[in-house]
C-alpha cells in the first residue's frame, strides 16, 4: 500500500468515527422527553428518606419565606418563567396544576410520605398567610385535605365549572373513575396536603396524560387549571368527596398556637 492510500484510509476511518458520534448525539437530542425526571436533578433521591415536603408553583413571586420559615422542612420550587432553573415547567401553561403534576411525575417512584402543594404567594383572597398554616400543620392527620378548609364548594350541571369539567371528563377521568357524578364536591383554590399512598392510587401514566393535555390541548390555562382545581379531590379520593367534614383551620392545624399570625 503506498503512502497516499494510507492517508485516504486514515481519513475515511476518521470520517466514519465522526459520523457515528454525530448520529449518536443527534439521536439523543431528538429523543422525546416525556418525563423531566431523567434530565433534571432530583430534589430527593431514592436513598434519601423524606417524610414531608413543600412543593411550590412559582411564576415570579417572592419565595424568600420558604428559607426563612422552613429551613427544617424540605421544599422545592417549580418555576413557570425561569426555564434555566433546575425544577421548572417547560411552558407556562396550566397555572399551578402543571407544576404540581410535574413534581408528581418527576418523583413518582420516590415520593415523600406527605406533600403540601402550594402557590408561591404568602397571602391571597383565599388564604390570609400560608406560613403559620404550614408551621402548625398537623402533618399526617389527613390523607388528603385542603389548606383552605373553609372554602368547600360543590358544583352541578349549569354551573360553568361543572360544565367545563364535564367537557373533558371522558378524556381525562372516565377510564379511572367512571361516569361523571351529578355533583362534584371539593375545596377551592388548589392548595392542599396529600399522602404518598393517595398519589400512588393512580398510575404515573394517569398524571402524564393530564399533564400532556395541559401542555398540548390548546385549552386556555384558566380552564385547564380550573378543571384540576375542581377534581384534585376526585383524583386523590378516588371518587367524590362527601359533604365537607373539615371546615376549619383548627381541624388541620394547632390554630390556637398562632391565632392567625405568622409568629
Amino acid at each position: 500500500m503506498n503512502h497516499s492510500n494510507i492517508i485516504i484510509n486514515k481519513s475515511v476511518k476518521q470520517f466514519t468515527q465522526l459520523q457515528s458520534t454525530f448520529s449518536t448525539q443527534k439521536l439523543a437530542s431528538s429523543s422525546p422527553t416525556t418525563t423531566a425526571s431523567s434530565t433534571i436533578p432530583q430534589c430527593h433521591s431514592e436513598q434519601e428518606k423524606i417524610d414531608k415536603i413543600i412543593v411550590v408553583s412559582r411564576f415570579n413571586e417572592d419565595v424568600s419565606w420558604l428559607a426563612i420559615h422552613f429551613p427544617h422542612i424540605k421544599h422545592v420550587v417549580y418555576e413557570k418563567q425561569d426555564l434555566t432553573a433546575p425544577y421548572h415547567v417547560e411552558k407556562n401553561y396550566g397555572q399551578e396544576a402543571s407544576a404540581f403534576l410535574r413534581y408528581i411525575i418527576d418523583h413518582y417512584d420516590k415520593l415523600p410520605n406527605y406533600m403540601a402543594f402550594v402557590h408561591a404567594h404568602r397571602s391571597s383572597w383565599h388564604i390570609k398567610d400560608i406560613v403559620p398554616i404550614l408551621k402548625h400543620l398537623y402533618w399526617g392527620k389527613y390523607e388528603y385535605v385542603s389548606l383552605n378548609p373553609d372554602k368547600f364548594t360543590y358544583h352541578s350541571a349549569g354551573n360553568q365549572n361543572y360544565d367545563r369539567v364535564k367537557k373533558y371528563w371522558s378524556h381525562l377521568f372516565e377510564e379511572s373513575f367512571g361516569k361523571m357524578p351529578p355533583v362534584i364536591y371539593n375545596w377551592c383554590c388548589a392548595s392542599f396536603v396529600v399522602s404518598r399512598e393517595r398519589v400512588l392510587r393512580n398510575s404515573k401514566s394517569f398524571y402524564e396524560k393530564i399533564y400532556h393535555w395541559i401542555m398540548n390541548s390548546g385549552v386556555d390555562s384558566f380552564w385547564t387549571s380550573r378543571v384540576l382545581e375542581h377534581t384534585w379531590g376526585f383524583i386523590f379520593h378516588h371518587g367524590n368527596l362527601e359533604k365537607n367534614p373539615i371546615s376549619s383551620l383548627c381541624d388541620i392545624t394547632d390554630c390556637l398556637a398562632f391565632n392567625g399570625t405568622s409568629n
